[in-house]
């Protein structure tokens, strides 16, 4: 783990845990406090070995590192530590996992914090947009409307334009494939001039990029792209301006 470390210059910590039977109560309180310990600290692998388990690899980690049957045992950074240790103990004995998680911490508030001033600056640009078609004369009484045979398309993502993939599996969003028709009829939309919004149950943080990238490498033109829209369906849009909902069921060439 340690060569692994420096030659792919990775963010690594490891932990080489051995437990006794099942009698062993510290070794049970051990396996819970690894596992929360990993919650917070997902950089962090923890390899479980059973003590008893007689095997070579195994009964050579005991013999260089002195376990014996003084369990649980943990190896840490090539160091034994024998009996329970609890989370605060860990955290001491690694505490460069603390300075990952604060810098792990610190990139995902600046990726959030840049997110949320695209999405402002978007939500300008959109309002600037849409304020160059009002009646001069109406500014300061009604909310903005686009002007005549302009729509905005508000569209869904899986199950609509490309395979149904769930948040769960989101390592399936790269392959997505995508629905006949689906790019032909909103880019046609984008080319005449309505404005185009993806608007998707996926989450800003974890799924914003690929899905960035899926709609780049399939050419799809669009404007704005939303999303953490809540998850379910049964929607009901309820507006003072026009709105008008077509329900996708499975040929964009009955899509107009």
């Amino acid at each position: 783990m340690q060569k692994a470390r420096e030659r792919c210059d990775l963010n690594i910590e490891s932990i080489i845990y051995f437990y006794g039977r099942e009698d062993c109560e510290d070794c049970r309180k051990q396996g819970y406090v690894l596992t929360d310990v990993r919650k917070d600290y997902p950089e962090l692998r923890v390899y479980s070995f059973d003590y008893f388990l007689d095997v070579s690899a195994i009964g050579a980690l005991k013999s260089i590192y002195k376990i014996d049957e003084n369990l649980p045992a943990l190896i840490i950074n090539g160091k034994t530590y024998k009996g329970f240790k609890n989370k605060e103990d860990i955290e001491s004995i690694m505490p460069e996992l603390v300075k990952i998680k604060e810098k792990r911490e610190a990139e995902e508030k600046a990726l959030l914090e840049a997110e949320q001033k695209a999405k402002s600056d978007l939500s300008e640009e959109l309002d600037q947009e849409t304020e160059m078609h009002l009646n001069n004369n109406q500014k300061e009484n009604i909310s903005p409307v686009l002007e005549d045979g302009k729509k905005n398309y508000l569209i869904d993502i899986d199950g609509t334009v490309c395979d149904d993939v769930p948040n769960e599996e989101p390592e399936r969003m790269v392959t997505a494939t995508e629905y006949p028709g689906a790019r032909e009829q909103i880019n046609a939309w984008y080319d005449e001039g309505h404005i185009i919004t993806f608007f998707t149950s996926r989450t800003s943080r974890d799924h914003r990029e690929v899905t960035e990238n899926w709609l780049k490498e399939h050419g799809f033109k669009y404007h704005a792209l939303l999303m953490d829209k809540p998850r379910g369906g049964n929607y009901v849009w309820i507006d003072n301006h026009l709105v008008e909902g077509v329900l996708y069921k499975g040929d964009w060439g009955k899509i107009k």
